[in-house]
């Protein structure tokens, strides 16, 4: 019974008699009674229905990841495709840009012919209005574009190339009566207009910044003067100049070494007012003195006003070192060229700061009173 069993078994479950004979013998084999090797069968069977199970589970995973990437891949493709019809939709947008504004062109120049009594007839070379289009045409594209010019080059701080611009432009406009008419109330001027706004604010900031050479700040003033006026260029200089040491002067303010401050201020503000004359017949010429000289006073008013306020303070109690101030006062304004020369307005802060002594004078070199006194100031003992 057992052997018919197992020749049943090798014919019909051959994986699962490889297994019998692999882990038992012939003889155990012969031995097998028919309830043992149902048993066996049954464990197979689950075993191969388990073995199945997984891998149709598998099966199922790597069909499911497959489904995605074809997804992907259409997604991805549906993107490039989308891509690409958003190019040819951008390119087709520009061209139709491009048109249109060349359509605009004509259209303006077909619009204000009749200031310019241009032939409609364009072949007649008899006509001399009509060969200045071309040329006309040629203006008109320059000066639309120059707005979008100047902010590129003000963006890049070349003041050289705005106003090589501008002057094209104010030299184009103003030397065609027929040009004006035509861009009459385009926009474009009024973007001109802001754009040169623009850059006086630009050249403003840079004359705020006194580590430029007097030829470099000349430079800046000159620009000034094209996109301006020479009045304009003048006030925009001096104010500038103006707040520049205003604010470096009350920085100085802020220590509490009086000698030093001294020292700190009027190496600073003297030579200012030298190197900005300078600068000042170099770029304005013609201008009037008084310009100047209003300047000059105002500088050296806030100056020794400061000082003042600072040396003659009551807090202030040692008589040697205001005196060491007010000399160097002294030493240090004869920097200023006699013609620029104030004295009379620094000689008078100077005597309120020695009125500030007190009265002894046993902590002062008899020296620096002597010297004081030569140069007229009188003291309080």
């Amino acid at each position: 019974m057992a052997e018919e069993l197992i020749q049943q078994l090798k014919e019909n479950e051959n994986g699962y008699i490889d297994d019998i004979y692999k882990n038992h013998s012939h003889q155990q084999i012969e031995n097998t009674t028919l309830q043992q090797l149902k048993g066996f069968l049954a464990d197979k069977s689950d075993e191969l229905k388990q073995a199945v199970y997984d891998n149709y589970q598998e099966f199922l995973a790597i069909t499911r990841r497959l489904e995605e990437i074809e997804q992907d891949f259409m997604t991805i493709h549906t993107q490039f495709n989308a891509i690409g019809t958003e190019l040819d939709e951008l390119n087709q947008h520009y061209a139709t840009e491009m048109r249109e504004q060349q359509s605009k062109l004509d259209k303006l120049i077909t619009e204000r012919s009749s200031f310019l009594n241009i032939s409609n007839s364009l072949n007649n070379e008899n006509n001399d209005m009509t060969s200045k289009i071309p040329q006309l045409r040629k203006d008109i594209k320059y000066i639309l574009d120059a707005p979008s010019l100047l902010q590129v080059y003000l963006s890049q701080w070349n003041f050289d190339e705005c106003i090589k611009i501008h002057d094209n432009v104010r030299h184009l406009l103003n030397k065609n009566n027929d040009l004006k008419n035509v861009l009459k109330g385009h926009v474009a001027l009024d973007q001109f207009e802001e754009m040169i706004d623009h850059i006086v604010d630009k050249l403003k900031k840079r004359l705020f910044d006194l580590s430029l050479s007097s030829r470099q700040t000349v430079v800046i003033i000159n620009h000034l003067k094209k996109v301006t006026n020479e009045e304009k260029a003048m006030l925009i200089f001096l104010d500038a100049r103006t707040k520049t040491a205003k604010e470096r002067i009350e920085r100085e303010l802020h220590s509490e070494n009086l000698s030093l401050v001294t020292q700190n201020v009027c190496s600073f503000a003297f030579p200012l007012i030298k190197s900005t004359h300078s600068v000042f017949v170099t770029s304005f010429p013609v201008a009037p003195t008084s310009c100047f000289a209003s300047w000059n006073i105002s500088l050296i008013n806030f100056v020794m006003n400061s000082l003042e306020k600072k040396i003659a303070n009551k807090e202030v109690k040692q008589n040697s070192i205001k005196v060491d101030c007010v000399d160097k006062i002294i030493t240090l304004y004869d920097i200023v060229p006699q013609e620029l020369s104030l004295v009379f307005i620094v000689r008078k802060y100077l005597s309120n700061i020695v009125r500030s002594l007190s009265k002894s004078k046993d902590e002062i070199d008899p020296k620096m009173i002597q010297k004081l006194t030569s140069h007229g100031f009188g003291f309080p003992f």
